[in-house]
């Protein structure tokens, strides 16, 4: 079962946004999403080409490094 947690408990990385599945947690954005698409054999970005892949990559990067701190 799926459910949200909106207590704004942080990860044991001291990261959010952070996920249990099956009781197991999964901490950091990034783990999360390749741990569904593994899970679940999903790969949202495989109607991409090469080159989309890789400016939706540096984007990613660019929000998780560079703009964390301007929130």
């Amino acid at each position: 079962m799926l459910q949200n947690d909106h207590s704004g408990k942080f990860s044991s990385k001291r990261k959010t946004p952070w996920m249990e599945y099956d009781g197991k947690s999964i901490a950091d954005s990034q783990f999360c999403v390749d741990f569904i698409k593994k899970k679940r054999n999903i790969d949202l970005n495989d109607h991409l080409s090469p080159s989309q892949k890789a400016v939706g990559r540096a984007f990613q990067k660019l929000t998780e490094e560079n703009l964390y701190w301007c929130v």
